[in-house]
């Protein structure tokens, strides 16, 4: 039995190391931690944003995925630091890391605003204080049609409707990173049809009035996205990126 459990362990060890060679020496990676839009529930393989947003760069870049259905920053908060800490583990020294950090479609339906601000601010200096990511991008906050159209404050005395709920997360976002080195917010102008109020209903962009198609996943990819990350310095875009 010990001798098949060392077996397994080399094996898992080789995978590991498969992986990882193909990241050129001096790459920048990007990792993206988020919900179902990050994982890509209605893209074609290849199309989610983050996908979009390395293609959209001339720096060489490795894009690491790691978006979960229905995950909120809450949850990341709780549940999943670990994954992330073993994924920023495997990744050889010597190479650019930039963690995108795309929440709070999920947060908002059921939490007042203030505490969903707070949470993605958390998730952030976390990643930059203590887990050692020096760049950290917070992309806004996308508009939804949301099943139940509000949220409540902690005595549940007050409704928001999504979007504005969403529109006030963002610019509290932008406003308490100014100051936060390391940490910085996407541009929503940078996707103006993404984050746009009719963004749910536009069936171009948009598949279910949450998730983007691939057309939307470009635009976001290489708008906000791309250009957020390209915001850091030192990181060049193709001259085709959407702006």
């Amino acid at each position: 039995m010990k001798k098949y459990g060392l077996i397994l362990s080399v094996a898992v060890l080789l995978a590991g190391c498969r992986q990882y060679k193909k990241m050129p020496a001096g790459n920048l990676v990007y990792i993206q931690i988020g919900d179902s839009i990050t994982f890509g529930s209605r893209n074609n393989g290849g199309n989610t944003p983050g996908d979009c947003a390395v293609q959209a760069l001339a720096t060489p870049t490795t894009y690491i995925k790691m978006g979960w259905p229905a995950e909120s920053a809450e949850q990341f908060n709780l549940y999943r630091r670990e994954q992330l800490l073993d994924s920023l583990a495997s990744i050889p020294a010597g190479h650019r890391i930039v963690l995108g950090i795309a929440y709070g479609a999920n947060d908002l339906p059921r939490q007042p605003p203030a505490r969903v601000l707070a949470n993605i601010l958390r998730v952030a200096r976390w990643a930059h204080d203590t887990a050692g990511v020096q760049q950290v991008l917070i992309i806004p906050v996308m508009n939804r049609k949301d099943k139940w159209g509000f949220t409540r404050t902690a005595d549940g005395s007050t409704l928001y409707r999504f979007n504005e709920a969403r529109l006030w997360v963002n610019r509290q976002l932008h406003a308490r990173t100014q100051n936060l080195k390391g940490i910085r917010v996407g541009n929503e102008a940078d996707s103006p049809k993404m984050y746009a109020e009719s963004y749910p209903e536009d069936t171009v962009r948009c598949a279910d009035q949450v998730h983007p198609w691939d057309q939307g996943a470009r635009e976001l990819g290489e708008g906000t996205i791309a250009h957020g990350i390209a915001g850091f310095g030192g990181i060049r875009l193709k001259e085709s990126g959407v702006k």
